[in-house]
This record gives structure tokens, sequence and C-alpha cells, in this order.
């Protein structure tokens, strides 16, 4: 019997999204099945790693956390802080 998850629900953050690890570790989150939503926080902003992952044709939504203040909006599922 095998585990079923609903990714619908799964919100993944990657702190660091600008970075030179946080990069490619955002692109890996990007291509995994199990994530369903993506969300992006670097203290440099992450507007142009945001836009690369967005054009990328897979399931999971990518959200931006430009302000330290948005990472508690950023962590609950199909919210866009604001």
């Amino acid at each position: 019997m095998g585990l079923r998850v609903d990714v619908r629900e799964r919100v993944h953050d990657c702190a660091g999204a600008a970075g030179g690890i946080g990069q490619p570790l955002a692109l890996l989150m990007k291509m995994n099945p199990l994530v369903g939503e993506l969300s992006l926080y670097d203290v440099v902003g992450t507007p142009g790693v945001g836009a690369d992952l967005s054009h990328i044709d897979t399931a999971p939504k990518v959200v931006l956390c430009a302000e330290p203040t948005w990472l508690v909006s950023c962590r609950q599922p199909n919210r866009t802080p604001g």
C-alpha cells in the first residue's frame, strides 16, 4: 500500500533563493512533483529567480516573499502576501 499525499497543500520555503546555493535548490524544488507551492525569500530580493522558475512548466506555484514580514503569509497555502 502506498502513502497518498495531497501535494496541493504542501508549501515549501527556500530562504536565500537568490544565492549560489539557493538558485539551484529552488530549481530542484520546482521540479519536484511532491512540492505544491514554493515560497522564495532572500534579503536582496528574488524577482529574477521567481521569474525564471515561473516559466518552467511544472505544477508547483511560485510565491515571492520580498519583505521579511511576508514570510508568515508565504507559509500559508494559496495566499499571496500583500
